[in-house]
């Protein structure tokens, strides 16, 4: 095939794709797909598939949707009844997800990547411990839409080969965490910042507290409404109050025993 004849082919399937995104566009809205142009972020659109709950109302939004500070046409707005891709944050918006695979567990990795200066990905580079890597997260309601995150689970990495599991929620109060090496006074947080109160660690110990303002701690840390077992030591850093009996083998009395209350 001469030059010109390729040129030829090029253009004409170009505008093949042209006029696909075109019709796309120009769609009915009770139709199946919808590709919609964002005004911020030219050359960028994004998708909305499957129908009948495809409106002109989210199309506009999705077509004026921004990144700046109007809450009216930002993240919060977004609640389709359908699936939507928006390019603007680069994720994938829906009523639900189901995963299954066959003969093997269903898989929902979360990771984050680190780049160079262009952008690129970036394999010598390493995250900083405690780095949070992924996230899943529950969403208020209020009287401009959704509300940030009150609480998650999240996943933070350690180094290549180890991480942790964090619960953590919005605690509503300013605050800051307990004293960190490069801390004193500890890390500030905000009321809307996620704030770790357990974290389960590699090795299966389990910290209650960990990030809690100590300033604002709860009354009980710990509530449990049933009959618990430990195998193991008990350390108590503080009074210890028994409202019931307590029973025994035997006391061994240590020289370094505190009374109780």
């Amino acid at each position: 095939m001469a030059l010109t004849g390729l040129k030829r082919v090029v253009v004409s399937a170009s505008l093949v794709i042209f006029g696909a995104t075109a019709v796309a566009t120009a769609q009915t809205p009770d139709q199946a797909l919808q590709v919609v142009p964002l005004q911020e972020a030219p050359g960028q659109s994004s998708v909305i598939f499957g129908g009948p709950y495809v409106n002109n109302g989210l199309i506009q939004l999705l077509r004026a949707h921004t990144s700046h500070s109007d809450w009216r046409t930002s993240d919060n707005m977004l609640f389709p009844r359908t699936f939507v891709y928006d390019a603007l944050h680069k994720r994938l918006i829906g009523p639900g997800l189901q995963l299954g695979d066959v003969n093997n567990p269903a898989n929902l990795k979360l990771g984050r990547i680190l780049t160079n200066d262009k952008d690129e990905p970036d394999t010598t580079k390493r995250h900083v411990p405690g780095t949070i890597i992924g996230q899943i997260c529950s969403l208020g309601w209020g009287p401009k839409g959704f509300t940030a995150c009150q609480a998650a689970l999240q996943f933070i990495t350690f180094d290549e080969n180890t991480g942790g599991l964090c619960i953590s929620l919005e605690t509503g109060k300013d605050g800051s965490t307990p004293p960190y090496p490069s801390w004193p006074d500890g890390i500030p947080f905000t009321r809307q910042d996620l704030v770790c109160h357990v974290l389960v660690y590699p090795d299966g110990t389990l910290v209650v507290g960990v990030n809690t303002d100590p300033r604002q701690r709860p009354k009980f840390s710990l509530v449990v409404n049933g009959n618990g077992e430990l195998n193991g030591n008990v350390v108590i850093n503080g009074n210890l109050t028994v409202t019931g009996e307590v029973r025994a083998g035997t006391f061994v009395p240590s020289k370094e025993s505190r009374s109780t209350k």
